[in-house]
């Protein structure tokens, strides 16, 4: 079940954030290449619940403990309108889309399989 949970977020970790188009992005710790498990985080959808939702906003103010914005090359960007981000728990990740002016939407849960 993890080795497929890892191969997918690699590939999405990966492709993170091309130049002029929108980005996505995953929640990682600073110092680390592995997605950030919040286990209180309930990734409620579309809109995210209160725990994910300041979550993701630490993360995209790049606060303690979180890096930001920063692709898999380490070069640090801003998100943009239709940038999604993929914010995981332990059944699963949530994708959110972030639209300006109402912030984090359009939350899609994909619930972890193993095979």
């Amino acid at each position: 079940m993890k080795s497929a949970v890892v191969v997918a977020l690699s590939l999405l970790w990966s492709g993170m954030a091309m130049a002029d188009a929108p980005g996505h992005w995953v929640v990682a710790i600073a110092g680390s290449n592995q997605p950030y498990m919040c286990n209180e985080c309930a990734l409620r959808t579309p809109l995210p619940d209160v725990t994910s939702a300041q979550a993701l906003n630490t993360w995209k103010a790049g606060q303690s403990p979180f890096i930001g914005l920063v692709d898999a090359k380490g070069v640090h960007h801003t998100i943009q309108n239709g940038d999604k981000v993929s914010l995981c728990n332990q059944t699963g990740c949530s994708v959110y889309t972030w639209q300006e002016p109402d912030g984090w939407t359009q939350g899609v849960f994909q619930r972890m399989e193993s095979h």
